[in-house]
Order: C-alpha cells, then sequence, then structure tokens
C-alpha cells in the first residue's frame, strides 16, 4: 500500500515516469500521483475495505484496478492538461472531484 501524505510542509508524490509492472496494493493518502505515459495496477485483494485515495493526477498514465476489497478515488483532481485512463476489473468506487484550476469542476476519468 502506498501513503501519499499531504500536509502544510510537504506533499506525497509518487512519479511513476513512463515506466510499466509498477503494482500496489493500494493507493491511499491526499498526494500526488504523477506519470508520462506510466501505470500503476492496484490490486486491493479479495477481503478489507480497500484504500481512499483523494489527491492529485498529473501527466498521463494508466491506472488498472483488481480486487474484491476495492479502491475509493474520493474528489480526485487532475492537474490540467492531464489525461489518465482507469481500467477497472475489481470493485471501484469514484467519487469525483474537479481540477487544481477550478475544484468544483467536473472530472472525467475515461
Amino acid at each position: 500500500m502506498v501513503e501519499l501524505v499531504k500536509n502544510d510542509t510537504a506533499s506525497g508524490t509518487l512519479d511513476i515516469g513512463s515506466t510499466t509492472g509498477n503494482a500496489v496494493s493500494g493507493l491511499g493518502g491526499a498526494g500526488t500521483l504523477k506519470g508520462n505515459g506510466g501505470d500503476l495496477s492496484v490490486n486491493s485483494g479479495d477481503t478489507g475495505s480497500g484504500h481512499v485515495f483523494s489527491g492529485t493526477l498529473e501527466g498521463k498514465g494508466t491506472l488498472s484496478i483488481t480486487g474484491k476489497a476495492g479502491q475509493v478515488l474520493n474528489n480526485v483532481v487532475t492537474a490540467s492538461g492531464s489525461s489518465w485512463a482507469l481500467n477497472n476489473s475489481g470493485r471501484l468506487d469514484i467519487r469525483m472531484g474537479g481540477t487544481v484550476d477550478d475544484p468544483k469542476a467536473n472530472t472525467a476519468l475515461t
């Protein structure tokens, strides 16, 4: 599980760059997930309550979600000009946010 912490003095950032084959058991926190065409696989497993990510998606990338425990994307925002693909074959709960520039705008994950 990767916890991307954001507080008054720091913002946790995971930069997957353009790499493939990155895998974690969950994504949590309110930091930033950066990509440059890379992908991140999140396999939450089949038991438990899953994890909640409420941070920022920056750049371009792919999130692949598997597992019955689930992954929650809660008010996730996208940086301006960002584009993320979402592949889901597990349990996914999306609670939409906006953009960094306009947090109340509707964000689309494709």
